[in-house]
C-alpha cells in the first residue's frame, strides 16, 4: 500500500482474518439522543437522554492462543441542556471524561496529595487547606505538563517529580528556619 500510494497509484487489499491490524482497537459508536421525558418529576421540567453504545473489536491473548474479542459498553446520560445548547458529542466527550477526572483529580487528590483526613475542623481552615492543595495541584500539573520535557517525564514518574519538589521545598523551609529562628 505504501508503495502504491508513494507512486500516486489507488488499491483495494483484503484484510484476513489473521491480519487486520486496521481494525484493531477500533470502536463503533451508535448514538442515539432523545428529548422530551418527563417522568423525572422532581426536576421539573422535560429531559433529554443520550445513550451511546460502543463496541470495540480488538484481539487478545488468552493461554497460548489470540482471540478476537468484542467489547460492548451501553452509556446512558440525561441532561436539562437541549440539542440547540449541545449537540450529542458535546454530553458524551464529558461524560466519558468523568472517569479520567474520578481517576486523576480525586484518587490522585487522596492517595499520593494526603487530602484523605481534615485535620482542623474550623469552615475557614478547610477551606484554606483546600484552595491551598488545589493551587498546589495545579501549579504542579503546568510544570509537569507545559515545563518538563518528554524525554525527562518518561524515565520518571509524576511521584518523583512530587517527592523532589516536596524534599525541596522543605529544604527551603529547613534553611529559612536555620538563618532566621523563632
Amino acid at each position: 500500500m505504501r508503495w502504491l500510494t508513494e507512486h500516486h497509484k489507488e488499491g483495494v487489499v483484503v484484510l484476513k482474518d489473521k491480519r487486520r491490524v486496521l481494525l484493531r482497537g477500533r470502536t463503533l459508536y451508535q448514538q442515539w439522543d432523545l428529548e422530551g421525558f418527563t417522568t423525572w418529576r422532581q426536576v421539573g421540567r422535560p429531559m433529554r437522554v443520550v445513550r451511546s453504545l460502543e463496541t470495540t473489536a480488538r484481539r487478545e491473548r488468552v493461554g497460548k492462543e489470540w482471540k478476537n474479542i468484542i467489547q460492548t459498553r451501553d452509556w446512558v446520560w440525561t441532561t436539562t441542556l437541549s440539542r440547540n445548547q449541545a449537540s450529542t458529542e458535546t454530553i458524551v466527550a464529558p461524560g466519558h471524561a468523568r472517569w479520567r477526572i474520578e481517576n486523576q483529580a480525586f484518587n490522585e487528590v487522596s492517595t499520593f496529595w494526603h487530602l484523605d483526613h481534615v485535620y482542623k475542623r474550623h469552615p475557614n481552615a478547610i477551606l484554606g487547606l483546600l484552595l491551598t492543595l488545589a493551587l498546589a495541584l495545579n501549579l504542579f500539573h503546568v510544570f509537569w505538563a507545559r515545563n518538563l520535557k518528554p524525554r525527562l517525564r518518561v524515565p520518571y514518574g509524576k511521584m518523583y517529580w512530587s517527592d523532589l519538589t516536596a524534599a525541596r521545598f522543605r529544604l527551603l523551609c529547613f534553611r529559612h528556619f536555620l538563618l532566621h529562628p523563632l
